[in-house]
C-alpha cells in the first residue's frame, strides 16, 4: 500500500496542467466518494464533474454542490440522478454521459451495500449488494472505456476490497443464488475476487488507461448501519468493532501523475 505521505506529496502536484478535465464520480454522495470530490475540488483546478446518485441524496446532494461551487467557482458539478444499482439505469446515464463528452479522464467508483441479512434482489434479479459492488461499476467502466481511451491520462478507480480477495471467487456458483453460498463473509470477498479480476483483465487488453483497486480499511460513512439488517450477534460483533477500532474518515485521492 502506498505510504499517506506519498499521497499527500502526490496530491499537491495536482494543478490545471494534469488534473482530470472530466471526472465522473458514482457513489459520489457521501463517504468516500464525497471526501474525494472535496479534496479534488479544493486543489482549485478547472474541473467538470459528473455526480451521479439516486433521487433520495437529491436535497443532501444539492447542498454539496453550492459548498463545491463555493469552494472552487471555476468546478462544474453536473447532478446525474439514477439509481445505479439497475443495469438499465447504469446503461441510460452512460449513453447521457457519451453523448455530451468525447473523453472521460477519471471514473471514481464507490457504490456498495453491506451484505448483511436475508439476500435482497434487485427488480432485474440480481443481489443488491453485488449489482452495486461489481455489476453496476464494470458496466460504467465498459462504458465509458472507449472515451477514457481518448484521455491522455485516463483512469479507473474502484474502492472496494483490493488485497482482500482471500477466499477467491465461487465458480460454481457466480451469483450465490445455491443454498449456503449467500452471506457477509462468503459475498465479500467473491466480490472482492470479482472486481480484481475483471480490472486485472482490462488492464492487460488496455495499457493505455490505469486501473486501481483499492481498499481503505474500515471506514466510518455510515453504510453498515444503515444496511444492517442481521442477526443479532452480528450487531453485536460491529458495535464491538466499531467501538476499538480506529475508524477513519479520508479522501482517497491520490492520483499518480504518470504510469
Amino acid at each position: 500500500m502506498v505510504a499517506y505521505k506519498h499521497v499527500k506529496a502526490a496530491n499537491a502536484l495536482i494543478s490545471d496542467d494534469n488534473a482530470p478535465r472530466v471526472a465522473v464520480f458514482v457513489g459520489g454522495t457521501s463517504g468516500i466518494g464525497n471526501l474525494t470530490i472535496r479534496a479534488l475540488v479544493g486543489t482549485g483546478a478547472s474541473l467538470r464533474i459528473y455526480l451521479v446518485g439516486r433521487k433520495a441524496s437529491e436535497e443532501r446532494t444539492r447542498l454539496f454542490i453550492q459548498e463545491l461551487r463555493g469552494t472552487n467557482p471555476r468546478t462544474e458539478i453536473i447532478w446525474t440522478e439514477g439509481e445505479v444499482s439497475l443495469l438499465a439505469e447504469t446503461a441510460r446515464i452512460c449513453n447521457d454521459i457519451k453523448s455530451k463528452e468525447s473523453q472521460v479522464d477519471l471514473l471514481f467508483l464507490t457504490t456498495g451495500y453491506a451484505p448483511f441479512g436475508a439476500r435482497r434482489e434487485t427488480s432485474e434479479g440480481i443481489e443488491i449488494s453485488q449489482s452495486l459492488s461489481y455489476y453496476t461499476r464494470m458496466l460504467f467502466t465498459l462504458h465509458l472505456l472507449p472515451l477514457l481511451k481518448r484521455s491522455e491520462h485516463g483512469r479507473v478507480v474502484t474502492v472496494l476490497g483490493g488485497g482482500m480477495e482471500r477466499f477467491g471467487l465461487n465458480l460454481d456458483d457466480l451469483d450465490l443464488k445455491k443454498p449456503g453460498s449467500w452471506g457477509a463473509m462468503k459475498a465479500q470477498p467473491h466480490y472482492f475476487a470479482s472486481n480484481t479480476v475483471f480490472l486485472d483483465k482490462l488492464a492487460a487488453e488496455n495499457h493505455d488507461i490505469v486501473f486501481m483497486h483499492t481498499c481503505p480499511g474500515w471506514v466510518d460513512t455510515g453504510n453498515v448501519w444503515r444496511s444492517l439488517d442481521a442477526d443479532q450477534w452480528i450487531l453485536s460483533w460491529m458495535v464491538g468493532l466499531h467501538a476499538g477500532a480506529d475508524f477513519r474518515s479520508a479522501a482517497y485521492l491520490h492520483l499518480p501523475l504518470s504510469g
